[in-house]
């Protein structure tokens, strides 16, 4: 905010199911809003909110921009979509068909298993909980030692804001 602008990065984990990245990216980018208003930075102070996305990163902003039309609400400046193309996975992988098709196929009957998925489910919620708790914990540490938000821990390097 100091030079002008923010960047709010919103990792996902790769689906073929692109609803559920996207839907995943909406809600870490609803979140990162939250926490830029709390602070004041909300981008109603000028700062444009422009999309950007490379490769299957793009295709989420046009999904996005699609199926939540509320994100953008006339704050979003625009999109930067990088590389951005519509092929199926066989086209946008090398030599998908030829080797991973065959190679994988016969895991495929465990993307059916309700045991394995959820194993995946409870593995997936386990990380998000560990996270948060290691926030807490961070966030905990930083008020005991009376370090305001935009201060880091290690002298010389900028603080990340989880």
């Amino acid at each position: 905010a100091v030079l002008g602008y923010g960047v709010i990065a919103t990792p996902f984990a790769v689906d073929f199911d692109y609803r559920k990245p996207a839907s995943d990216i909406r809600d870490s980018f609803r979140l990162a809003q939250s926490e830029l208003a709390m602070r004041g930075l909300d981008g109603d102070n000028g700062v444009p909110l422009v999309g950007m996305g490379h490769s299957l990163g793009a295709l989420m902003q046009v999904l996005l921009d699609c199926e939540s039309p509320e994100m953008c609400n006339n704050k979003q400046s625009g999109l930067a979509l990088i590389s951005y193309n519509n092929n199926e996975v066989d086209g946008a992988i090398p030599f998908f068909k030829e080797l991973f098709v065959p190679a994988l196929g016969p895991l495929e009957p465990l993307t059916r298993d309700s045991t394995v998925i959820d194993a995946f489910t409870q593995l997936r919620d386990s990380r998000i909980s560990t996270f948060k708790s290691v926030r807490d914990i961070t966030k905990g540490v930083q008020n005991a030692l009376g370090m305001a938000d935009d201060e880091s821990f290690i002298p010389g390097v900028r603080p990340l804001v989880l």
